[in-house]
């Protein structure tokens, strides 16, 4: 009994510490984007940068989130999900605009969107019915280095039409060191 405990621990512990690779179906452009479509899992996969602490923005609607914001060699990348709140009957059709940027804090330098995936850009539109959630990433010029705070701006809110604007986004992306010789 006591030797097929040991021979479980033993089993576990090597399972434990067993690592696997991943090979993507096609090489990126970028050698540090691993947002490919059938790529890293958020959960297996190794990350390549650490994730924000804390700094995950307050959007301007509760169905608005940001899960997630990586910098790339070529983009910010922000992963945000909407879900259609339950209390609400219904559905809520939404898109992304094209005029949408990051900005910084003190609003000197803004940073263009590129491309989106999992959403649609306006004009086109996605319907998301009550109590369902999508999923969805956001591409936008590279930050520059030292800016570690920025929000999100897409437009003003107008009657029946809610704007995707954040604030308060932090990462860590800090400006290069320059050495005094």
């Amino acid at each position: 009994m006591k030797l097929m405990l040991f021979a479980c621990l033993i089993a576990l512990i090597a399972g434990a510490c067993a690592t696997s690779t991943y090979t993507p179906q096609s090489p990126p452009s970028d050698p540090t984007e691993y947002y490919q479509p059938g790529g890293i899992s958020l959960i297996t996969g190794k990350r390549l940068f650490p994730d924000p602490t804390n700094g995950l923005g307050k959007a301007n609607d509760p169905s608005i989130r940001v899960t997630d914001i990586q910098l790339t060699n070529s983009y910010t990348v922000l992963s945000m999900t909407f879900g259609s709140q339950e209390r609400y009957e219904g559905s809520s059709e939404i898109s992304i605009q094209p005029e949408v940027h990051l900005i910084t804090r003190d609003g000197q330098r803004k940073y263009n969107f590129i491309k989106a995936e999992g959403i649609p850009v306006a004009p086109n539109r996605l319907t998301v019915d009550a109590g369902d959630q999508t999923v969805f990433r956001l591409y936008f010029e590279r930050l520059d280095k030292g800016v570690e705070l920025f929000g999100m701006y897409e437009c003003e809110d107008s009657e029946g039409s809610t704007c995707w604007n954040i604030v308060g986004m932090t990462i860590q992306n800090p400006a290069d060191s320059v050495s005094v010789k």
